[in-house]
């Protein structure tokens, strides 16, 4: 029921009255509208004083499909084909996408942090999405809008810069899954050196995979130093692909762990020199950029949305394989046989198993069987 209640302006300050009349007039108004539109009954009375349309009592039709007028139905449009491809790209997939990073400012963010983001979306190109503007975001405690920033842009990697007096120079590596926050890290940056600086800012092609070194106990013993090297390894390895040129793999990074929860992150030219046979001499050139990370804070994946995450599909899981065993040397399996009758092999007939001329000359002849009429009528043996 829909209650409509109007005040008389006058009685407002005094009494404070409702106006009965218009109350039911507009309530008498509103069944009939809702009988009209379930079909119910009449539809109310038009200008003309005439009964309108839609269903009666009875079941009757309108007047206008007694006329035989057609009633348009508003149709649902379909979406336009630049809409559909868009969709169809975000569609989950077995074999998925290059990830792609978003790079974003937060309130304040400094000269250092702008130089960090712009030199590693050089390095991320082209899988990444710089956003210029300024957001009133803190990750940690709301991460709502990077993940409509996520949806928005389909991007699975964040990169996040802000700048304070109680953090500065922080820079927050996140992660997503199913457009959700799965794994943030933040990092303290000191000791930044430009590839501009070094003369590397042409070194590096686009697109090109880098090699990955960690080097400490910590990257295997630790957490946080793990999930800060996966996400450093999502963040660059861009496609995924089965073979690679050698003269692709042109630059390295390594990334070294030292106390105090820091990480030294290092890119090198990869320079494949003469060496007199088949295998270059393979020398490194520091290109830059070069930076130390300090590890604050950090959210780690819950072990149920990790699972969820890493799952593999059936349609490329690879299907185990029985009785066989991978080892160093190879494969090696086992072979399960029936019990064999070695009685009844047949072996090869060898002339060395033949009877000789003598074993044939001491067995005594047969004598001849008599044919004809002297032939007797059943052969007896010499015993008998």
């Amino acid at each position: 029921q829909i209650f409509v209640f109007r005040r008389n302006q006058q009685q407002q300050t005094n009494n404070k009255q409702i106006d009965l009349v218009l109350l039911f007039s507009i309530m008498s108004d509103l069944l009939a509208l809702e009988k009209s539109i379930k079909g119910i009954g009449g539809g109310g009375n038009n200008a003309n004083g005439k009964e309108g349309g839609g269903r009666g009592k009875n079941g009757m039709k309108s007047r206008r499909e007694s006329r035989g007028e057609t009633i348009h139905v508003p149709k649902v449009k379909e979406p336009k084909k630049r809409i559909m491809r868009v969709m169809a790209k975000r569609e989950s997939k077995v074999f998925e996408n290059a990830k792609k990073a978003i790079f974003m400012k937060g309130t304040n963010s400094s000269q250092l942090l702008n130089d960090v983001c712009k030199e590693f979306f050089l390095l991320k190109k082209p899988n990444c999405v710089s956003l210029t503007k300024k957001n009133n975001i803190h990750p940690f405690e709301d991460a709502s809008s990077l993940e409509f920033f996520s949806n928005k842009n389909d991007a699975s990697l964040l990169a996040f810069a802000s700048h304070s007096k109680k953090r500065p120079n922080s820079l927050i590596f996140g992660r997503f899954f199913n457009h959700l926050i799965l794994d943030l890290i933040e990092t303290s940056i000191d000791n930044f050196v430009s590839m501009f600086t070094l003369g590397g800012s042409n070194a590096i092609p686009e697109g090109n995979k880098p090699c990955f070194i960690f080097t400490g106990e910590e990257f295997e013993q630790n957490a946080e130093y793990k999930t800060f090297a996966n996400l450093l390894l999502d963040f660059f390895r861009g496609e995924v692909v089965d073979q690679i040129n050698l003269s692709g793999l042109n630059h390295v990074i390594s990334c070294t762990s030292a106390p105090n929860n820091k990480v030294l992150f290092r890119v090198y030219k990869i320079l494949l020199k003469k060496s007199g046979s088949k295998v270059p001499r393979v020398e490194l050139e520091e290109i830059g950029p070069n930076m130390d990370f300090t590890i604050k804070r950090s959210i780690l994946g819950a072990p149920e949305v990790m699972k969820e995450a890493l799952r593999i599909p059936g349609d490329i899981k690879p299907r185990k394989e029985k009785n066989i065993i991978k080892g160093v040397e190879g494969k090696s399996g086992v072979v399960h046989v029936g019990r064999q009758e070695l009685g009844e092999l047949q072996t090869r007939k060898l002339k060395a198993f033949k009877r000789g001329r003598e074993e044939k000359e001491e067995k005594p002849n047969k004598q001849p069987r008599p044919v004809g009429k002297n032939a007797p009528s059943s052969i007896q043996d010499d015993d008998e």
